[in-house]
């Protein structure tokens, strides 16, 4: 470990503090794979974990003083998430029939399983490059039949298909810049994006890709040096329908992507991506369109098309600032 004592220490209370503004204490695992900026083995954290007068420690969590509560809210939020996970199964299995669907992972709260009933299911989509409108498209038309999207009057449990990235996309640029911000300390200028990014758990990958994602967004390392992608349990991951059909498996999903894969190969998918997007834009709210590329809120690009106009990260950066005055 090249960090000082104290910058050790500092790092430690950055990450159990940005955790707290969501109710979720650390274990000493998740400190360490959480640590921002410090490279360290996890046998020499566990042994240089100091004793802080800010933290308190509870069946084997840690959280601010005081904050003990927050234990059994995780317990709690844990057997929500699960309940949510079979929801966004039942849905991938779907989404995994169209062609170009290469991963789906679960992010936001429910990415590292603390969700609450009220909560809806948050989705990050990976794609084949070239077909991102085309891929929305139909997820969004699959999500409507199926009658599982966000409205106005049903939030919970509800698919929010609102990130979608082609397989080969770099996210830096979706990072908050410093002048995008109403105040910026060295170092933390998006941590919100950053510990989002490694929270993912990937449900559905094709290939590999989810590793070769994180291979060309190997920023990610320098902000989090112990992060390593999370593997979801076996009986959670969703399997890529066979190519071949006549191979065993399931019958009826490998039949549907044949099906889907066999049209798409005879029409012109450039033209139909072209097509997707016009339509997708003319179904846009004003408000959306207004905020296009303006910032890092809406982002349409040939690489990522990310939908959030209410993005609260400054927000929660702001307020993990204010938590940590007095505690370096």
């Amino acid at each position: 470990m090249t960090a000082t004592p104290s910058q050790f220490e500092s790092a430690v209370l950055e990450t159990v503090v940005f955790f707290d503004l969501f109710d979720y204490p650390l274990t000493s695992f998740e400190i360490w794979q959480n640590l921002p900026r410090i490279k360290i083995s996890f046998e020499q954290f566990a042994a240089t974990l100091p004793e802080n007068q800010s933290l308190d420690k509870q069946n084997g969590f840690y959280f601010l003083k005081g904050r003990e509560k927050i234990v059994a809210e995780r317990q709690k939020n844990y057997r929500e998430a699960l309940q949510k996970i079979k929801i966004a199964r039942r849905f991938i299995k779907y989404l995994r029939l169209i062609p170009f669907v290469k991963g789906v992972a679960l992010c936001n709260s429910l990415g590292y399983l603390n969700a609450r009933k009220t909560d809806d299911i948050d989705l990050f989509v990976l794609v084949e490059p070239r077909k991102l409108w085309l891929t929305r498209g139909l997820a969004v038309l699959l999500a409507e039949l199926l009658a599982t999207r966000p409205s106005s009057g049903k939030t919970r449990n509800a698919i929010c298909l609102s990130f979608f990235a082609t397989e080969t996309a770099d996210l830096s640029s979706l990072r908050l810049q410093p002048q995008d911000l109403s105040s910026c300390q060295s170092g933390r200028e998006d941590p919100y994006f950053n510990w989002w990014l490694t929270r993912l758990l990937p449900l559905y990958d094709v290939g590999g890709v989810w590793q070769e994602f994180f291979t060309r967004n190997a920023w990610i390392y320098g902000q989090h040096p112990n992060f390593f992608l999370t593997r979801p349990a076996p009986r959670l991951i969703i399997s890529p329908p066979h190519q071949n059909l006549w191979c065993g498996g399931e019958p009826i999903p490998k039949m549907l992507r044949f099906i889907l894969k066999s049209i798409f190969f005879w029409l012109s998918t450039d033209f139909m991506e072209r097509m997707a997007r016009v339509v997708q834009w003319r179904l846009m709210p004003v408000k959306m369109k207004a905020l296009v590329n303006q910032d890092t809120r809406v982002v349409l690009n040939n690489e990522v098309l990310k939908f959030h106009v209410d993005d609260r990260r400054e927000l929660y950066k702001q307020a993990w600032e204010k938590r940590l005055e007095g505690l370096i």
